[in-house]
């Protein structure tokens, strides 16, 4: 029997106190040297529109189109369903001579803002442009 309580006492184990120090000196020196990376160390390819952009006129002729979600707009202060666009714009009358600012808020969707600008392209519209505020 004292040889059975022997060997229970033994333990073998792995001590993992240096695996543990030299994991976090590696995170420390990941941390530290993160911010350094250059950002224009990173290539992109942004897509090229073939249109080329203009600057429409300025005042009344403008109208205001806000996207709130995938499926509705505002069209000067009125609410509409984007399926509904085309129907709407041709139904204006002015067709090719119409300017149209599309804005949406910052979290709404870049497929949703899309999606509009299609529509009104569909639609015959002449200027389209994306609004933006000035810094």
């Amino acid at each position: 029997m004292s040889h059975k309580k022997h060997e229970d006492d033994f333990f073998i184990g792995i001590n993992i106190t240096p695996f543990t120090d030299i994991v976090l000196v590696l995170l420390i020196i990941f941390m530290v040297a993160a911010p350094q990376i250059p950002k224009s160390g990173m290539q992109v390819d942004l897509p090229r529109a073939s249109a080329k952009s203009e600057n429409p006129v300025n005042g009344d002729g403008i109208r205001e189109v806000t996207v709130i979600d995938s499926k509705m707009v505002i069209i000067d202060e009125s609410t509409v369903e984007v399926a509904a666009i085309p129907e709407l714009i041709k139904k204006m009358g002015r067709g090719t001579d119409e300017v149209f600012a599309v804005s949406a808020g910052s979290k709404s969707l870049y497929q949703d803002v899309v999606t509009v600008l299609d529509s009104i392209r569909r639609a015959g519209a002449g200027k389209v442009f994306l609004r933006t505020v000035a810094e």
